[in-house]
């Protein structure tokens, strides 16, 4: 390990990068607290191994991540109980409202919620619900910080 010391990576928007690569990141710098993940697809797997490995971990952005499936992401972050920050995007822009596939689960509700120290969501171009914001509010997560950008699905009900 060249770097013992890296508590910050940003491997964002990579021209050409492989799953073992993410392991070997992941098992690497285990003292990591932010990583930016943003651009990568298909990265359910390495949240999981990430957050598993990585146990200082407070801070993820994960923007334009098309392809991200919205189970797989629950169940990496029940993996992160010291999480203080996510940054999460499906895409780039106004979300679709005809695209039923793209909302949040309840199982990533679920998985949010659990998120004890969550002090900063930003969530953009995705489609959120009611569901979601009232969980927030009811769970009284430690939030100084809510980002709703670009989304769809909800109403200011939600908010209030």
């Amino acid at each position: 390990n060249c770097f013992p010391l890296l508590e910050v990576v940003d491997i964002s928007d990579p021209v050409y990068f492989k799953d073992n690569q993410v392991e070997y990141v992941t098992l690497t710098f285990f003292k990591l607290r932010k990583v930016n993940l943003s651009g990568l697809d298909y990265i359910a797997e390495l949240l999981f191994r990430l957050f598993k490995n990585c146990p200082l971990l407070e801070e993820v952005i994960l923007l334009r991540c098309y392809d991200i499936a919205y189970d797989g992401v629950s169940s990496a972050l029940r993996e992160a109980p010291r999480l203080t920050s996510l940054t999460f995007s499906t895409g780039y822009g106004p979300v679709d409202e005809e695209d039923r596939e793209s909302y949040i689960t309840s199982q990533f509700i679920a998985s949010l919620v659990s998120l004890k120290y969550l002090t900063s969501l930003d969530l953009l171009s995705t489609k959120i619900s009611d569901e979601l914001l009232f969980s927030i509010a009811n769970e009284g997560l430690p939030l100084t910080r809510l980002v709703l950008q670009a989304l769809g699905g909800y109403s200011y009900s939600g908010i209030f």
